[in-house]
């Protein structure tokens, strides 16, 4: 069930000077019209879905239609002189008149009067009947979704809203929420298990939610691998910036259980790398050709070991199967930015280049000879390409030594490349100008004093 309803009606009960009215909002896909209900204090516990309101509607105009939300407090639609304006019920009485300065006297002094009234309604253990019956309501049967969340959070900040609740009814939802983690989070997105462990009012002590968050990574690890996604190791990264094995370490206290855990996910990482990179199909040779890997696929392996390993040997052999494209994408590069002036002779004609190199060049940045550049402003494309295959370089370097991941780009460095020309071909491409690699061929006047 989605948990998306639009504001853009209210009930219009045909009064001669004011009436707070009654919210009708609207559902994506749906013919129904809906009613929120609410708490004392507004908050939307659920939607009411009715088919004929037998009233008729006075619509709200087009700058106060909103979205109204589970867990979020209803606006209050005001109806005076036949126009309709909507109040937050968490507007003070200097805001309400600040933001609706046409809404009269009377009418925000009975809204405030029912909000105080209604609001002040009950602070007992006896007042959290309607919550405990709920609560018992939703928990019969837990629901992996975000309605069945919005619903828990919602119930969660009524409790809290009227007072402190009751033990038995916070033991409650403290082992609702426990239950719920134990039998969805293995299998539920990120941000649907976020929603569950950041619920204002009961949030899990940091340790707690850590180790949820670890046995579900964990579970995910031995079944998605090196797949899984981007938006999630960036969250993970964030919880444990050691890495999950060092997580794991101290969560067991280095005994077996953790030799044991590590062990199953590095052998299963290393199998499902191996795969990878030596699929069995038509791209079997793709570990010794680097064009067939993308930066982004290559950073992403990167970050996966980075957020599982970190310093820890653990991934090593999987770490090694990317030697072969190390050593492709260094060769590549070294012959592309390995003497200024063979790449420099090819761009602006100056000389013939040795047919080796203008062969080698043409397949590395895969230059069809029909289609090669006439002058030298058709380079500029080539010469992102040769960037591209320096970050490409970089990225398996800092997978295969896992002591440079944290370097910074321009801290990783090889031998056999031309640093001056890799700043001229950066600075060419990023200025648009092919001419700005000419620098390079200038002498530094340092050399000449």
């Amino acid at each position: 069930m989605h948990d998306r309803y639009d504001l853009f009606a209210c009930i219009d009960f045909g009064t001669d000077s004011f009436a707070i009215s009654i919210p009708i909002l609207k559902r994506q896909g749906s013919n129904y019209n809906y009613i929120p209900k609410t708490d004392n204090f507004f908050i939307v516990l659920d939607f009411y879905e009715v088919a004929d309101l037998g009233y008729s509607l006075k619509y709200v105009g087009a700058g106060d239609e909103r979205l109204v939300q589970i867990g979020h407090k209803a606006p209050v639609p005001i109806i005076e002189n036949g126009h309709v304006y909507v109040v937050d019920p968490e507007w003070t009485e200097v805001e309400i008149r600040s933001r609706l300065p046409r809404l009269g006297n009377e009418a925000v002094k009975a809204f405030l009067s029912l909000r105080s009234r209604i609001g002040s309604a009950g602070f007992t253990p006896a007042d959290h009947t309607d919550i405990n019956a709920a609560m018992d309501d939703l928990l019969s049967q837990p629901v992996r979704s975000r309605y069945w969340i919005s619903k828990f959070s919602a119930l969660v900040r009524s409790a809290f809203e009227r007072g402190k609740p009751p033990s038995d009814l916070l033991e409650k939802v403290e082992a609702a929420r426990l239950n719920w983690l134990e039998k969805f989070s293995a299998k539920s997105s990120l941000k649907l298990v976020q929603g569950i462990l950041e619920i204002p009012h009961l949030k899990l002590q940091p340790t707690s939610a850590n180790r949820v968050m670890l046995h579900r990574f964990e579970g995910m690890l031995l079944t998605k691998g090196i797949f899984v996604s981007r938006t999630e190791l960036r969250a993970y990264e964030g919880m444990f910036p050691d890495g999950i094995f060092e997580a794991i370490k101290q969560e067991t206290g280095g005994q077996y259980d953790f030799w044991s855990r590590r062990s199953a996910i590095s052998e299963f990482i290393a199998q499902q790398t191996y795969e990878h990179v030596y699929p069995t199909d038509s791209t079997q040779g793709r570990i010794h050709e680097p064009d067939r890997w993308t930066v982004g696929e290559l950073s992403a392996l990167l970050l996966f070991f980075d957020v599982v390993a970190g310093e820890d040997t653990g991934l090593d052999n999987s770490r090694q199967y990317f030697h072969p494209l190390f050593d492709k994408c260094l060769e590549q590069v070294q012959m592309v930015l390995g003497d200024r002036y063979r790449l420099t002779n090819v761009v602006f004609r100056t000389q013939p280049p040795p047919p080796w190199f203008l062969r080698d060049l043409m397949e590395v940045l895969q230059i069809v000879a029909s289609q090669f550049p006439s002058n030298p402003d058709q380079w500029l494309d080539n010469l992102r390409n040769v960037i591209e295959l320096h970050r490409k370089l970089v990225v398996v370097s800092k997978i295969v030594r896992p002591n440079t991941s944290t370097l910074d780009d321009a801290d990783v460095v090889f031998d056999g490349i031309d640093y001056s020309l890799l700043a001229a071909v950066n600075n060419a491409v990023s200025t648009r100008n092919v001419s700005a690699l000419r620098a390079v061929l200038k002498p530094d006047p340092q050399s000449v004093l």
